[in-house]
C-alpha cells in the first residue's frame, strides 16, 4: 500500500528537468511546467520519482543567444538552434556568424530546499528550551593573531589552526577560560546585616567653616523673620474707622479721582443728552440716539479702570498697607479681569431689584436694590477675592463668617450705609438747589465709591484676623478675641 506523499515533495519536468513541487490530490491531472510550458500528467503515488541530484542541479538550456556586430557592435539576439549560421546586422547589414551560446552553470541548491521542510512538534512533545539549548553546539571567540578578526570555534577544535577570512593567517586555537560563575546579590538567610545595639554611634563632626555657616543662616533667618514682624502692620482697634484716610490722600488715588471724575462727567453728559433729547424728532433724536450710543461706549470704557482701582484698594487695604503699591492699568483691555470680579457680583446683587421691578412700583424696586446692593455685594465680592476666582461668589468662609463675626458685619453695613446715605442726599440736595452743578455730583459719588472700597478692604483685613486658619487637627478656628 502506497502512502501519500507530502505536499513539500518534488518532482521534475519530462522536458527541462526543473524541480516542481508535488500534491498527491493532483495526482494523475494534467499541469503544465511553469518554465517550458510542456504540458504533462502528474505522476501517481506509485509512479512517482525523486528527482536525482543531477536533474536537480543541471539548469536548462537557454533559449537564446545574445552577441554584438563585428562593425557597428549593435546588439543581437538569435535562437540557439541558429548556432552557427550568419546572421545580417540590421544597422550597417554586415554578416555575423552566430555563436555558440555557453553552456550555463549548474545551480547548486542546498540539501534543505528538498524534501521536509518543516517539522511540527506534536501535543507535549516539544522539549524544553534548556534541552534544545544544551544540543546546540557550543561556540567560544577566537581572535584573529594578525588582523584581530573575530571568529567562533567549538571545543573540538582546540589545539587546531584557523584560517581569517579577512588576512588568511592561522591561528591556533586554545581552551576558553572557564566561565564566571555569577554571585547572587541576595545575602542568604541568616546572614543578614543587623546592627549592634550595644555599639552607641559617635556623632559625626562638622567642621567649623561649615558650624559658621550654619550659624549665620539662622541668625539672617532670625533677622528677616524680626524684620517681617515689625514691618507688619500692626491693625488698630477700629481698622473700618482708624486709618482709612491714609491711602486716600497718597498717589495715585487723587491722580485717578481727577481722572475718573473727568471722564465720568463726560459719560454723565453723553447719557443725559439721550435721554433729554428723547422726544425730540429729526434731528434731535439722531442726536439723541448718538449721544446713548456713544454713553453707553464711555461707560464700558470708564468701568474698566474703575474696577482695577478698586479691586487693587480692596486686595491692598486687606494687607493692612497705608499706601497702594501698585498701580493698575488705564487700558480697557488689561482690566478685563478686574471688571469680572466687580461686574459679576455687581449683577448678583441686583437680581432681586430687576425682580420686583417687573411685580411692583419702581420706587419699591429701586429701594430694595440699593439695600441689596449693600448687603450682598460685599459678602460676594470677598467670596470671589477668597476664592480667588470671579465665579467664586459663593466661598464657604466668608458666607460663614456673617453667622461667626456679625457684630462686625453688622458694623461695617452700618458703616457703609452711612457713606452711601451721605453721598446720596448730597448730590441730591446739589440737584435740587443748583441745578447747573448737577455734573458736579460724580466727582461726588466717585469719592465716595473709593472710601466705600477702602472701607471694605479694611474691614476684610479685620475679618480675616479674628478668623484665624482652621486646626488641620480638630478643624476648628482658632478664635481672636480683638
Amino acid at each position: 500500500m502506497s502512502v501519500p506523499l507530502s505536499p513539500t515533495r518534488l518532482f521534475s519536468c519530462p522536458d527541462c528537468h526543473s524541480t516542481l513541487p508535488y500534491d498527491v490530490r493532483l495526482a494523475g491531472k494534467k499541469c503544465r511546467c511553469g518554465k517550458c510550458g510542456k504540458v504533462f500528467n502528474v505522476p501517481k503515488p506509485g509512479e512517482f520519482e525523486q528527482p536525482s541530484e543531477q536533474s536537480r542541479t543541471k539548469p536548462a538550456a537557454a533559449p537564446h543567444v545574445e552577441f554584438w556586430c563585428r562593425v557597428c557592435d549593435t546588439r543581437l539576439v538569435a535562437r540557439s538552434t541558429d548556432a552557427g549560421r550568419k546572421m545580417k546586422c540590421p544597422d550597417c547589414h554586415a554578416l555575423n556568424l552566430v555563436p555558440t551560446p555557453k553552456t550555463p552553470e549548474p545551480r547548486r541548491e542546498p540539501p534543505a530546499m528538498h524534501g521536509q521542510q518543516y517539522g511540527v512538534w506534536k501535543v507535549n512533545q516539544a522539549p524544553a528550551s534548556e534541552d534544545l539549548r544544551a544540543k546546540q553546539p557550543r561556540l567560544f571567540p577566537v581572535y584573529c593573531r594578525v588582523c584581530d578578526t573575530l571568529m567562533y570555534a567549538q571545543p573540538k577544535h582546540i589545539g587546531e589552526s584557523l584560517k581569517c577570512p579577512d588576512c588568511g593567517a592561522l591561528t591556533t586555537v586554545k581552551e576558553p577560560p572557564p566561565p564566571e560563575v555569577k554571585k547572587s546579590p541576595l545575602v542568604p538567610a541568616g546572614q543578614e546585616y543587623q546592627l549592634d545595639p550595644a555599639v552607641v554611634q559617635a556623632a559625626r563632626p562638622v567642621r567649623e567653616d561649615l558650624q559658621r555657616l550654619q550659624e549665620k543662616s539662622r541668625l539672617e533667618a532670625e533677622e528677616a523673620a524680626r524684620k517681617r514682624a515689625i514691618e507688619r502692620p500692626k491693625m488698630p482697634a477700629w481698622p473700618t474707622f482708624q486709618g482709612v484716610a491714609s491711602m486716600l490722600s497718597h498717589d495715585p488715588l487723587p491722580t485717578w479721582w481727577v481722572g475718573l471724575s473727568a471722564s465720568g462727567i463726560v459719560m454723565a453728559w453723553l447719557l443725559a443728552s439721550s435721554f433729554v433729547g428723547q422726544g425730540a424728532g429729526g434731528l434731535g433724536l439722531v442726536f439723541a440716539m448718538m449721544c446713548r450710543i456713544f454713553g453707553l461706549m464711555a461707560f464700558i470704557l470708564w468701568f474698566g479702570p474703575m474696577s482695577a482701582i478698586a479691586c487693587a484698594v480692596v486686595a491692598e487695604s486687606s494687607d493692612g498697607l497705608a499706601k497702594l503699591h501698585s498701580r493698575p492699568s488705564i487700558f480697557f483691555i488689561n482690566c478685563l479681569l478686574e471688571m469680572s470680579f466687580v461686574g459679576l457680583a455687581l449683577a448678583l446683587s441686583l437680581i432681586p431689584a430687576f425682580a420686583l421691578l417687573q411685580v411692583g412700583a419702581w420706587e419699591v424696586g429701586i429701594a430694595t436694590g440699593s439695600g441689596a446692593l449693600l448687603l450682598i455685594f460685599p459678602v460676594l465680592l470677598l467670596s470671589a477675592f477668597q476664592e480667588n476666582t470671579p465665579l467664586g461668589v459663593f466661598s464657604p468662609r466668608v458666607w460663614g463668617s456673617l453667622f461667626r463675626r456679625p457684630l462686625h458685619w453688622f458694623l461695617f453695613f452700618a458703616q457703609s450705609t452711612v457713606v452711601a446715605g451721605l453721598v446720596a442726599v448730597t448730590v441730591g440736595l446739589l440737584g435740587q438747589n443748583y441745578p447747573e452743578w448737577i455734573y458736579a455730583g460724580v466727582p461726588l459719588a466717585l469719592a465716595g465709591m473709593l472710601v466705600y472700597f477702602r472701607i471694605l478692604g479694611r474691614f476684610a483685613w479685620w475679618l480675616a484676623e479674628s478668623l484665624a486658619d482652621p486646626n488641620p487637627l480638630t478643624g476648628k478656628d482658632a478664635e481672636d478675641n480683638r
